[in-house]
């Protein structure tokens, strides 16, 4: 009977001993890797070309918004250097639309003619960016894809992913503004000998205000986006086994659309 009231006594005890475990999570800067990265937008412009069954550039008020109406298939390059890991994604860019590329932000390889580099960036042992010189929208997208937490955690433990998603320019009067932004620890287990972190990912930024048009009308309305989803990250290797995440973005505002969509898969390929 005492062994009985001993073990129900201190089972919690060790079990909480047990979710205290810290783990520090690190990109391996010692194997290159490959990922597979496939974007997938979703918009009422995209829609409607996709039932025309036209591959063209599409435009919302004359200005460029995506390349195609088909998803777009990455290969992700990771080599650790001396110094950081450089992170190069290239597509195949055979495909023309009116006669322009599909891809609308191209580093192209000269030395060959059908492979573009479409991004290229430069990331330390926690992914966090050392190529400061990049655009926002590279440097957003990588850190949401590759970002690390700076110290070690434990289950439940949260950090944020430093991104800025929503911007807005002078024309938008802010007059409320909010942001959450949330990685979380969920749960850690042995797979095949490895030991694997499952993350989640929440962002939610928004801004309220005016929108004033060049020939000076208001319009008050909001926009806000959100960032959501998963991934299994193993810590034995130092990799992404898999990432699966959404972008959607929500307006009221005429210049905008009201839901638009960006799927992401990041899939290891070796």
């Amino acid at each position: 009977m005492k062994i009985i009231f001993y073990t129900v006594l201190f089972l919690p005890i060790l079990m909480q001993g047990q979710t205290k475990e810290k783990v520090d999570l690190n990109y391996n800067t010692n194997s290159k890797l490959e990922y597979e990265l496939t974007i997938a937008r979703d918009n009422e412009l995209l829609r409607k070309e996709r039932k025309i069954g036209e591959d063209s550039l599409l435009t919302k008020n004359g200005t460029i918004i995506f390349g195609t109406t088909k998803d777009k298939k990455l290969s992700v390059y990771v080599k650790p250097t001396r110094d950081d890991i450089e992170i190069t994604m290239i597509e195949n860019i055979q495909r023309t639309c009116n006669g322009a590329e599909d891809s609308i932000q191209n580093f192209r390889d000269t030395s060959n003619p059908t492979i573009s580099k479409w991004l290229e960036a430069k990331v330390d042992k926690k992914g966090r960016l050392t190529s400061f010189y990049r655009n926002q929208e590279i440097k957003d997208l990588v850190s949401l894809l590759f970002s690390l937490p700076l110290d070690k955690v434990t289950l439940g433990s949260s950090w944020e992913i430093p991104v800025n998603l929503l911007q807005v320019g002078p024309n938008f009067n802010v007059e409320k503004a909010s942001k959450f932004n949330q990685a979380k620890l969920e749960d850690v287990f042995q797979e095949t000998g490895d030991k694997i972190a499952v993350i989640s990912f929440r962002i939610e930024e928004r801004v309220e205000g005016v929108l004033v048009s060049e020939n000076k009308k208001k319009e008050n309305g909001t926009r806000k986006v959100i960032y959501e989803g998963d991934g299994k990250f193993n810590i034995s290797l130092g990799r992404w086994n898999q990432l699966n995440t959404v972008k959607t973005e929500y307006s009221n505002l005429s210049l905008y659309f009201p839901e638009d969509i960006t799927k992401y898969k990041l899939k290891l390929i070796k």
